[in-house]
């Protein structure tokens, strides 16, 4: 099955120390490790990217159809390089015979990666499957759990805060100051959704929206826990 890893982007170390002084000087650790908290942040972006191609299976369903369309294509010319009694290009072609393999190639190489995205339908995406072995989980019920939030949720609810805890060891939490979210944690998001250009048709989300973020995934953490009861 593919396995095809996401791009993973790399923070210039300038918008590091953007994010970083974003925070509030006082609230900066000491042994603050920069180069681990790119590396973090960087993760994030990729796990960004994650929840929005497993938020809905259209990206799926409309690349199947377009190499469907390619591979039809593709038959349809290799039955026209096939040589037959008006066209024998085997003696002044010979140039032929190459592209005919080639075309053979593209075919089975469409097959193949049909094959894997349909899998991928079926089960979800193969990095989650090989996750659901691990936890001894449904494949299907592990890649639904990305639709349980949306991508922005994902990331500045949850991931973007675990990554303050582990690098800045400060509960997150905000206060509001006339009447706006606020708080080293909420500043600390909000530039690292600038810098890793995660935005909401172009624009820099607001401190309300990631507040919110943070306040419906704790929410959503808190009823799980009581559902367990």
């Amino acid at each position: 099955m593919t396995n095809k890893g996401l791009y993973q982007k790399s923070l210039d170390p300038t918008a590091v120390e953007r994010i970083v002084a974003a925070v509030g000087e006082k609230f900066i650790p000491a042994d603050l490790d920069k180069q681990k908290l790119a590396e973090d942040l960087a993760r994030c972006s990729t796990l960004y990217s994650s929840a929005v191609q497993r938020r809905s299976d259209k990206p799926t369903k409309d690349r199947i159809h377009r190499l469907k369309s390619i591979q039809k294509a593709a038959k349809r010319f290799e039955g026209q390089l096939m040589p037959d009694d008006v066209w024998d290009w085997s003696d002044t072609y010979s140039e032929c015979e190459r592209l005919q393999s080639e075309v053979e190639y593209l075919i089975k190489r469409l097959d193949s990666e049909i094959e894997d995205l349909t899998w991928e339908l079926e089960w979800g995406p193969w990095q989650d499957f090989r996750e659901a072995i691990r936890r001894n989980l449904s494949a299907r019920a592990l890649a639904n759990r990305w639709k349980v939030r949306s991508p922005f949720e994902w990331v500045a609810g949850h991931y973007l805060p675990e990554v303050f805890r582990t690098h800045f060891g400060t509960t997150v939490t905000f206060h509001r100051r006339k009447g706006v979210p606020d708080s080293p944690a909420i500043r600390f998001i909000g530039q690292a959704l600038i810098e890793l250009q995660i935005t909401k048709s172009g624009r820099p989300y607001s401190r309300e929206s990631i507040a919110k973020a943070i306040s419906d995934v704790r929410s959503l953490r808190t009823r799980r826990r009581q559902s367990t009861k």
